[in-house]
């Protein structure tokens, strides 16, 4: 294996160019044969390791055929402006690895369990950490987050009695893939193996209580993912007792998640997702804008 970069941002994004290539990294996954997993990291300026910050981490997405660490960046530029840390990790792709579709699910896994391990040292909230992702990286935010049903019934068990790892306090979706087995996973690079293996690890396999809050977001439009399986799934996620919240864009398509083709609908989703962290309690009230600390 070789090394996985962050990628530059693709034309359209050369503004954040200079800014992406100034941003800190940190090696988050090292392999025995010397290949390395990057994370960029965007701090709020004047952010205070004593104090506890909120966090973000978005895997991109690219159905794991291509890596786009800078899909989510200018979402991560308005989130550190508004002082929330993010993440925007690096992980393996088919078109780069040899990679089995469990292999890049226990990324996802060691990515949450990096920043649970790293929370004190960077300053942030443990009890204030989010996955966000989207189409695959959708897959991957919510296997890191929704535990296997019998080890939640253990947590349940053990509630109150036992240091337990904390959930992440919200997945956010946004066009997200949330079913292995949804006609739309055919377009991943090849089929699902070992599809026996893989239905204990499928989301609605995993639904039940005691979930994180969810976030979801879809373009009505979309002529490649189905976004009533968005919403079915944010109801039944709401039906089993846990906070959801599901926006469904009139005039957006696949791309609807960027600022510079649909800005309208870029904006209403942020803006409700605020809303509903603030809510939530896990974001404070945005204040006046702030700046990046990128140094």
């Amino acid at each position: 294996m070789h090394p996985v970069p962050l990628k530059i941002p693709s034309s359209h994004d050369l503004s954040y160019v200079d800014l992406v290539e100034r941003a800190p990294r940190f090696v988050w996954k090292r392999f025995g044969d010397g290949c390395c997993l990057e994370t960029l990291a965007l701090f709020p300026k004047g952010h205070d390791l004593g104090r506890g910050a909120a966090a973000v981490a978005f895997f991109h997405g690219g159905m794991w055929r291509v890596a786009n660490s800078a899909e989510f960046f200018p979402w991560a530029l308005q989130l550190a402006a508004r002082g929330v840390v993010c993440f925007i990790p690096s992980y393996r792709t088919r078109a780069e690895f040899e990679v089995s579709t469990q292999e890049i699910l226990q990324d996802a896994s060691d990515f949450w369990g990096w920043m649970l391990g790293n929370a004190q040292r960077l300053g942030l909230d443990e009890q204030r950490l989010c996955l966000a992702g989207c189409d695959a990286g959708g897959l991957m935010a919510l296997h890191a987050g929704m535990p296997p049903i019998r080890r939640r019934r253990l947590r349940d068990m053990f509630r109150g009695r036992a240091s337990l790892p904390p959930l992440p306090a919200c997945i956010a979706l946004f066009r997200g893939v949330v079913d292995f087995f949804a006609p739309e996973i055919s377009l991943l690079e090849k089929d699902i193996e070992d599809k026996e293996t893989l239905e204990e690890a499928n989301p609605p396999a995993r639904l039940g209580r005691h979930l994180p809050a969810l976030f979801s977001a879809h373009g009505m439009l979309d002529p490649l993912l189905d976004y009533r399986r968005s919403e079915w799934f944010a109801e039944e996620w709401a039906a089993d007792g846990n906070k959801a919240q599901c926006i469904s864009c009139p005039h957006g398509d696949h791309a609807f998640l960027y600022f510079n083709v649909n800005p309208v609908a870029f904006e209403q989703v942020l803006f409700s997702w605020e809303a509903f962290m603030v809510e939530l309690g896990v974001w404070h009230p945005s204040q006046a804008e702030g700046e990046l600390l990128l140094s």
